[in-house]
């Protein structure tokens, strides 16, 4: 059975000393008593996924689909709510086999480049996200005879694990190997000491672990 964020808290905390034994283990993230390292210990988690991501670049699980409308004089649109990245470069027309390439040089240069925005309209070709507002901007607006067209794009999904019972994408031994990491964070917060070897050492334990499990999936 996968572990539980609750789970991975018991854990951890057993590590810390917080909590002693299988009589003295959490059954919910409440307790007043031991609040703040409750806190702390699921920021704790959450951060050390967020290193994971960064260092293993792909989890299992993590990879979703996203789509945008074109709408008639719309240039900009929402994404999806759990994007963390874009995974992908380009955006898909599936039904017409088009695509939106990301823009050279990003909003910026499309922000300098298109010195008259209103002037841009028709089948967009390019895309890049308008750090102003998070939101994906095309580099034409579309007009009646491209409206409906649907671009289907990757993105990897943002991981945020606050509820007791939310369980880990990845198998009980990556949780293992990332309690050390959580206990670094947690000694940081609580104790403003922190060992970044230990901390390193247990991220590319995860992630070498991960890279493994996947690789014999493949075969």
């Amino acid at each position: 059975m996968a572990y539980t964020l609750l789970d991975a808290v018991n854990l951890s905390l057993k590590r810390v000393r917080v909590i002693q034994g299988d009589a003295g283990e959490l059954t919910s993230l409440t307790d007043s008593a031991r609040q703040a390292d409750i806190d702390i210990m699921v920021q704790a988690w959450n951060e050390i996924i967020s290193d994971l991501y960064n260092t293993a670049r792909q989890l299992p699980s993590d990879t979703s689909e996203g789509t945008i409308t074109l709408v008639a004089g719309t240039r900009e649109y929402d994404k999806a709510s759990d994007v963390d990245i874009v995974s992908s470069n380009t955006f898909v027309d599936q039904t017409n086999g088009q695509y939106l390439y990301a823009y050279p040089g990003g909003y910026e240069a499309m922000f300098v480049e298109q010195t008259q925005p209103a002037n841009y309209t028709g089948l967009p070709i390019y895309w890049t996200i308008n750090p102003t507002n998070a939101k994906f901007r095309l580099d034409r607006s579309p007009t009646a005879d491209e409206a409906g067209k649907v671009y289907t794009y990757l993105y990897r999904k943002r991981l945020y694990m606050d509820t007791a019972a939310a369980t880990f994408p990845f198998a009980d031994s990556v949780v293992n190997d990332l309690i050390q990491g959580v206990k670094e964070v947690w000694n940081r917060e609580s104790k403003e000491k922190f060992d970044m070897a230990a901390y390193q050492t247990s991220i590319a334990r995860a992630a070498v672990a991960i890279s493994q499990v996947e690789s014999r999936e493949k075969y």
